[in-house]
Order: structure tokens, then C-alpha cells, then sequence
């Protein structure tokens, strides 16, 4: 970065990736609205299929309209469809067994016999 361009951010107290116009317009026309309701219905009922089932699904109901070039893009779509309006993923806690080998038993078993002595002592 030269110094005249880190003066002019320093000036404005605006960062680099602050000035830039957010991106929010589509490139190209999407490909797969006129069926999105079929896809979504799918998924509706069918949640659980891939989406490159669903893809070569809509190839073989529309020959010569999608290409192979297509499907990552689908694919991407199928994904979001999912994680808005699929089924909840379920939740689980995994359980963290640590093992403490023996010098933990060697621990535990100080412990034991320092509270047996000091009972012991008391009396």
C-alpha cells in the first residue's frame, strides 16, 4: 500500500473493505425459477434425496434445459432450501472421556487415604 493511499483511509477513518458497494444483484438470470416449486414440493416431501438426484430428475423431465455445468449451482440451492426449511438437524452433546491414566487412580487413592487419616486423627 503506497503512503498517499493509506493517508486517504486514514483520513476518511473508513476501512478498505468498508468502502467497496455490497454486491447484492444477480449476475444472470437464475435458471431454476420456473421450477422452484416443483423442487421445493420435492424437497417438502422428500427431504432426505441429494440434489443431484433431483437435478438429473429435472433434466430427464426437461431434455436439453439444464446442463451438467449446472448442478453445483443447484446444488447450492438445494442446500440453503434445506437449511431454512428442512427438518432440525438434531442436537447431541458428544461425551469427553478423559483419561487420566494411573497416575489419576494414584490421585484418587491420596485422596481417599488423607481423608481416612485426618477422620482417624480426629477422633
Amino acid at each position: 500500500m503506497s503512503a498517499k493511499t493509506a493517508r486517504k483511509y486514514l483520513q476518511s477513518g473508513v476501512l478498505p473493505s468498508q468502502c467497496q458497494p455490497l454486491h447484492d444483484w444477480a449476475t444472470c438470470p437464475d435458471a431454476f425459477a420456473e421450477d422452484c416449486s416443483w423442487v421445493e414440493g420435492f424437497l417438502k416431501t422428500n427431504s432426505g434425496l441429494e440434489a443431484k438426484y433431483l437435478f438429473e430428475t429435472l433434466q430427464r423431465r426437461h431434455p436439453g434445459k439444464y446442463q451438467d455445468g449446472q448442478l453445483r449451482t443447484f446444488q447450492r440451492r438445494v442446500k440453503v432450501w434445506k437449511a431454512l426449511y428442512g427438518p432440525a438437524q438434531e442436537v447431541y452433546f458428544p461425551q469427553v472421556y478423559k483419561h487420566l491414566g494411573f497416575g489419576g487412580f494414584c490421585l484418587m487413592l491420596e485422596a481417599w487415604f488423607t481423608a481416612f487419616w485426618v477422620e482417624q486423627l480426629s477422633c
